[in-house]
């Protein structure tokens, strides 16, 4: 290292403060003084050990206990450091993956799937309030239906710990969190682990008008959060650092040497993890641009043992070896064991990743690979966190795509695995020729990076969970929400004048208002370009999966242009095929108006309207904007597109295949992200299977045409998803199913693992 440099960085105070950690009782007696209480504190395994010691007293003195989670950050390897340290069948667990039932005293919720049963949690409190012998009479257009369903909930909580309030600001967590402490009845009361924040104050006056009780608050180390700095492809520092002198001569000094192509290669990772065990930095956490690149790492560190032989006899591990058959055959193990290293992240079998976490921390490897997403789902405390800089990519885009930097949030999340206990900070790696290791001590984030904004989105579930909230409906549940505290309010005015102009313009339109004109005209847009790929599509495929696919698409197109209002109106030709310049100035008027609006809470609004008008005629919602039996069902799938799963839910006692056949079938529903979709497969999909989705094609017409008319086009089951799961069940190798479909083998055990648990809380008797 520059030693002019190191001398700079020598020079860093150590301005860390120690404070005296929480304690479970004193969140007891926190609890006795007051309602609520908000404990600060970093993640780590003192944390964990709290809970852990929580839902132990609360199970002793024979209480209920909820412990609601993100599963983005909560592994499973936590989830069985928490269960064994209760005893045995004291704890059940509801996730979208396991769904471990039972009367026990404690249960582990996912924060999505207590979102998606919110309507029976408060239904639990109704039944509360009616005296013995009475009953609540219900409406006749909520009346029970076939196939409904609820999930058996014999109490409401004496108490409901959430691991992580910092998910507020996650996008796809936030919105179910949001709701979850807005929703629930308000008797039950909370404990809220949150991280150091800049908006804290922001964060709990909030909590204090949601839940209406007083709230406690515990501090753990508020002040010392010291991951230093990160290096982007660009060579800016993020954190900015608050010495500058250090920051820019860093930046002077890095970009001499420029990083490496290849940060997997072994001319790159033998000498940093020569480095990392030289200066005593290892256990360690080695981030990598992307899961392949994980593996190859690896792959590229050299056998540093000889004989492992004992290793494998720890109890710890042949536990893993009992409960996993998947891990029966040791190979991998052995291997991580010679090279002391370990990849970890979503494209490894669940099985395998738990037991990389669990080697490391036995300390039997020094260092896990992972990627800046995947390790924030790691319990395992470390000495130093290295990040390397070649190609540093998004989650989800595909390799070889540069950014121009990492989520901010997501490196302090890293940083709060250091081991507080020793002074080796956290590490940035600088991928130059000279393979430097800046080690930058004890320097603070910039506050005012760190502050949690509200993610809440207006769409189909979050309106349904709004409903769900019985106490008080959709419209006040709304306006109590983090995003309504946080945005202002902006004047509407100019929506209602241009809503009013083109009222007069086009008159009794058969879409309903502008908005819906303006969705009309650019859905058509869209799909008529569709339209054309298809047909060039159709005419150069020659696999007949293929053909049928694009077939099947263009018939979609077809139906859902047919089923637009605008083919019934007087006005398609004025707004929508010759598009008169007055109208399409309004319109684009109107939509500039509607763009600028939406860092507000108004926006809100305008969305809540349109989502309510549309789930009323999908009868989804009743006139007194309540679930219906339908929407019910809707809201507990936990799909962003109930629609045709929920048609399918209702119609089970119709199905015309075996029960065997109802796993299969259900997994094309699974919604995976855009990367995890598997490619169809001729060999997988038998003529069963085929006869299956024919028939839930006929019985989701009138749905198709339903949501069509509303410009509603969600997208259709997944025939490629039945096949790979149809396939394993006839035998196939999870292996060799995941390299025929293009998709890894953690794709496909979350694709399973989620079907069986959906259809075991639906299909009672059809798995």
């Amino acid at each position: 290292m520059d030693k002019a440099l190191e001398k700079l960085l020598k020079k860093s105070d150590n301005i860390a403060h120690e404070k005296a950690l929480p304690q479970a009782s004193g969140i007891m007696d926190e609890l006795h003084k007051r309602k609520n209480c908000l404990i600060t504190m970093n993640d780590g395994a003192y944390k964990m050990g709290l809970l852990t010691n929580i839902l132990d007293r609360y199970i002793k003195e024979e209480r209920t206990i909820w412990l609601a989670f993100s599963p983005l950050t909560f592994s499973q390897f936590r989830i069985h450091g928490i269960m064994a340290g209760l005893r045995s069948g004291s704890m059940s667990v509801r996730t979208g993956f396991t769904d471990i039932d039972g009367n026990s005293p404690a249960t582990l919720w996912s924060m999505d799937i207590l979102r998606n049963s919110i309507h029976d949690v408060c239904s639990k409190k109704m039944e509360r309030i009616h005296p013995i012998g009475e009953t609540e009479t219900p409406s006749p257009d909520r009346e029970e239906m076939p196939g409904s369903y609820s999930i058996e909930i014999n109490k409401l909580p004496d108490l409901l710990v959430i691991d992580n309030l910092d998910m507020l600001d996650e996008q796809s967590m936030g919105t179910c969190l949001e709701q979850i402490l807005i929703g629930l009845p308000s008797e039950i009361p909370i404990v809220a682990f949150i991280s150091p924040l800049p908006n804290y104050g922001e964060i709990l006056d909030w909590l204090k008008t949601v839940r209406e009780g007083t709230w406690g608050e515990l501090v753990s180390d508020a002040d010392s959060n010291t991951v230093m700095a990160y290096l982007t492809p660009e060579y800016d520092l993020v954190p900015l650092l608050q010495k500058k002198k250090i920051a820019s001569r860093v930046k002077r000094t890095l970009k001499e040497n420029r990083p490496i192509k290849y940060p997997a290669s072994k001319a790159f990772i033998k000498p940093l993890m020569e480095t990392l065990k030289q200066d005593n930095l290892t256990p360690a956490i080695i981030i990598m641009p992307s899961a392949e690149l994980c593996d190859q790492a690896v792959q590229s560190c050299p056998k540093t043992r000889d004989n492992v032989n004992q290793m494998l006899s720890n109890p710890q591990i042949t536990a893993m070896f009992d409960r996993y058959p998947e891990l029966k055959d040791r190979s991998k193990v052995v291997s991580a064991l010679y090279r002391q290293v370990g990849a970890f992240h979503w494209g490894n079998h669940p099985a395998w990743s738990e037991m990389v976490e669990m080697l490391l921390s036995l300390n039997l490897i020094d260092a896990v690979f992972s990627t800046m997403y995947d390790a924030r789902a790691m319990g395992t405390r470390v000495k130093s966190v290295i990040f390397t800089t070649s190609l540093m990519m998004a989650p989800g885009e595909t390799q070889g795509e540069q950014v121009s930097g990492i989520d901010f949030k997501k490196i302090c999340q890293l940083a709060d695995s250091m081991n507080k206990e020793d002074d080796q900070g956290c590490i940035i790696l600088a991928n130059g020729k000279d393979m430097d290791l800046l080690h930058l001590k004890d320097i603070h984030l910039l506050p005012s990076l760190g502050a949690i904004k509200s993610s809440f989105k207006c769409n189909t579930q979050s309106i349904l969970g709004l409903a769900g909230i019985t106490a008080r409906g959709i419209k006040e549940s709304l306006m109590m929400s983090l995003w309504v505290k946080q945005n202002p309010f902006k004047d509407v005015a100019p929506l209602i004048e241009k809503h009013a102009e083109l009222a007069e313009l086009v008159p009794q339109a058969m879409c309903g208002g502008p908005r819906n004109a303006l969705k009309f005209i650019q859905r058509t847009e869209q799909l008529k370009f569709e339209l054309d790929q298809c047909d060039l599509k159709i005419e150069s495929v020659k696999k007949s999966s293929e053909l049928h696919a694009a077939k099947k698409q263009h018939s979609n197109i077809r139906l859902a242009l047919e089923s637009f209002p605008c083919n019934g109106c007087a006005h398609k030709g004025d707004c929508q095929e010759q598009r008169y310049k007055k109208i399409r100035e309004i319109l684009n008027q109107y939509n500039d108006t509607l763009h600028q609006m939406k860092g507000s809470s108004s926006i809100l609004e305008f969305h809540m309207t349109d989502n309510i008008q549309f789930l009323q005629d999908i009868e989804f919602l009743d006139y007194n904007l309540e679930l219906t039996q339908k929407g019910k069902i809707a809201l507990q799938t936990g799909c962003s597109n109930p629609f045709y799963i929920t048609e399918l839910i209702l119609r089970q006692e119709n199905f015309p295949w075996p029960s065997e056949f109802t796993i299969p079938v259900m997994a094309g529903f699974i919604e995976l992200t855009k990367g995890e979709v598997p490619i169809l497969v001729d060999e997988f999909a038998d003529e069963e299977l085929h006869k299956a989705y024919q028939w839930m094609d006929s019985c989701m017409e009138p749905v198709k045409k339903s949501l069509f008319s509303h410009g509603v086009i969600p997208s259709e089951p997944s025939f490629a998803q039945s096949a790979v799961v149809r396939a394993l069940e006839n035998g196939i190798r999870v292996e060799a199913a995941a390299e025929s479909a293009k998709i890894s083998v953690g794709t496909i055990i979350r694709l399973t693992e989620k079907t069986r648990t959906m259809v075991s809380r639906f299909f009672a008797g059809k798995k």
